[in-house]
């Protein structure tokens, strides 16, 4: 039984488009040599079928006897083992390809902008400030694995690192060699980050979105707090510590050496959480200070939008297989065309085998109707864009919900989604 599987899959992998091939039902596999068995017995029985057989000569026995009774013809016992095969392959359940699921994904924005000021170097958390950043872009990433995500650093002024996009391994690949070193112009210009940020939002065709900063301290509170726009909160995550660390230069030609004042005092970063958190709620969004879990990444994340609508659904492919043994249900039909000769009248029923045991059964209404399920049928009709026409169709709640929500009806397929939940 394995390996006749095996053989069959291997030769379905030198088609194109068939390397996916297996059976949904193997265990019908074991009737085929059933079927071998009836075809050789039938073959056997058609050459008793004139007790002259064993006392004439087969030659002139074929000319003397009538045509009704030289029996069956020779290919029907090869036919009939033929259609039994292709009869036990269809109800073995062939299938190739898999279906396409509805499914809900995120289509919000989120703008991460991270200060490269010489402050995040200090090391009042450990390594740094600016590791401990990194690490939390990432964390960031890692809860959103869906929606258009973008990246900007800023200190004098600000760069887009990586635009607004889906693919936020691009993001994770360029997290390690961000460094303040690289920055053109020193200080803390969240006011840049943020109209860089509405650009970036209003280039994707986003009418809202979120910012993320993450950050130790800000410039010129007054003339950031002048950007507050409802529809593009912005959340800090503070990078730091109050008690504050001295800024090392290891980067630049003066290793061990720290930053210092004209008067040759050490410069103390400290964070300023209050400053920080008024500034959040100025723009609409929220403050949380860094902490060794994912719950101040998570509290940011969840920032609200004006429009809570953020999500889409679309069609992923799961291990949900299409059957394609009805393939071989019309394989049979020929056979059909036998029945008017006598004594063949029973092949009518094997090939209606195949028909008969496909679950769901089906009623003929229609052509569609006999080789699609109201599934499939709705299915292509919410793909051809016409989601009001798919819903009734739909048997599955899922589906249905979907078809509802992109025909606006969006109590009914709430509704739908919370008795399956």
């Amino acid at each position: 039984m394995t390996e006749l599987l095996a053989l069959l899959q291997d030769l379905a992998a030198l088609v194109p488009g068939f390397g996916a091939l297996h059976f949904l039902r193997p265990l019908w596999l074991l009737a085929l040599p059933i079927c071998l068995l009836i075809a050789w017995l039938w073959k056997r029985q058609s050459r008793a079928a004139s007790g002259w057989q064993g006392r004439i000569d087969p030659v002139l026995l074929e000319a003397l006897l009538e045509p009704a009774r030289r029996g069956p013809s020779r290919a029907l016992p090869a036919v009939l083992g033929l259609g039994l095969a292709a009869a036990v392959i269809g109800l073995a359940g062939p299938a190739w390809e898999r279906l396409p699921q509805p499914v809900e994904q995120r289509t919000d924005a989120v703008v991460i902008a991270l200060d490269l000021s010489l402050s995040m170097l200090a090391e009042d958390v450990r390594p740094s400030r600016l590791t401990r950043a990194r690490q939390k872009i990432a964390d960031l990433l890692t809860e959103r694995r869906e929606g258009s995500t973008a990246l900007i650093v800023y200190a004098g002024n600000a760069h887009v690192v990586v635009p607004l996009t889906t693919d936020i391994r691009t993001i994770e690949h360029l997290l390690p060699v961000l460094h303040p070193a690289m920055m053109p112009v020193f200080g803390s210009d969240l006011g840049s980050a943020l109209d860089l940020a509405a650009t970036l939002l209003e280039n994707a065709g986003h009418t809202q979105g979120s910012v993320i900063v993450l950050t130790d301290g800000v410039d010129r509170e007054a003339d950031v707090t002048t950007r507050a726009n409802p529809s593009m909160p912005v959340s800090v995550l503070g990078i730091g510590t109050e008690t504050g660390g001295t800024i090392p230069l290891d980067f630049s030609r003066q290793p061990g050496q720290v930053l210092r004042t004209q008067q040759g005092e050490p410069i103390l970063a400290r964070l300023d959480p209050e400053r920080l958190a008024a500034i959040a709620d100025a723009l609409h969004g929220r403050y949380q200070n860094l902490s060794l879990g994912n719950e101040d990444v998570t509290h940011l994340l969840a920032t609200p939008l004006p429009e809570t609508a953020s999500r889409r659904a679309t069609e992923r492919l799961f291990d949900l297989w299409a059957d394609r043994g009805y393939w071989f249900a019309i394989a049979l039909l020929p056979l059909l065309l036998l029945g008017f000769r006598r004594g063949v009248l029973a092949l009518i029923p094997l090939a209606a085998l195949p028909l008969i045991t496909f679950p769901p059964p089906v009623q003929a209404n229609t052509w569609d109707d006999l080789w699609a399920r109201p599934d499939q049928q709705a299915w292509q009709t919410l793909r051809d864009g016409e989601p009001g026409l798919a819903a009734p169709v739909f048997e599955n709640h899922d589906w249905r919900a979907t078809a509802l929500y992109r025909a606006g009806e969006y109590d009914h397929a709430a509704a739908l989604w919370g008795e399956n939940t």
